[in-house]
């Protein structure tokens, strides 16, 4: 069965059963694909959300694309043109129960042979939060 990797692909609240202050999987990458994440605090206050990428379970400091980023009451964040390769994972998290989170496919690449898709898609990462991960 071939997976649509245009428009919404995953969405998810963070909850205290999925998990908050530990990463939790919104997305797996099945092939090259160009994605954006927004999340948005749907509480009655402030907190942090953070949004890592991996292609193994568990992250390291590098892979953070944001970490310990604030959002008021009902703010929002968007994070776009994400290109992913197959097996890349997208992780996100927040510092309380109740931050939505969105993933939505913008591009994908099929002519791109698989030993060239491999070998694009992610590279390095970058913090955009003056909060370094803990």
């Amino acid at each position: 069965m071939h997976r649509a990797v245009i428009g919404r692909l995953a969405s998810l609240k963070t909850t205290y059963q999925l998990g908050t202050v530990t990463n939790t999987l919104l997305y797996t990458a099945t092939e090259l694909v160009t994605l954006s994440v927004s999340a948005a605090n749907q509480t009655e206050e402030e907190l942090t959300h953070s949004i890592s990428i991996s292609d193994v379970s568990g992250n390291t400091d590098s892979d953070y694309l944001a970490y310990g980023i604030p959002m008021e009451v009902g703010g929002n964040a968007l994070y776009e043109d994400i290109t992913l390769k197959e097996g890349d994972k997208i992780y996100v998290s927040s510092s309380e129960p109740g931050v939505s989170f969105v993933a939505i496919g913008s591009n994908k690449f099929p002519n791109i042979k698989l030993d060239i898709a491999k070998s694009l898609g992610r590279q390095n990462s970058f913090i955009s939060s003056t909060a370094w991960p803990q």
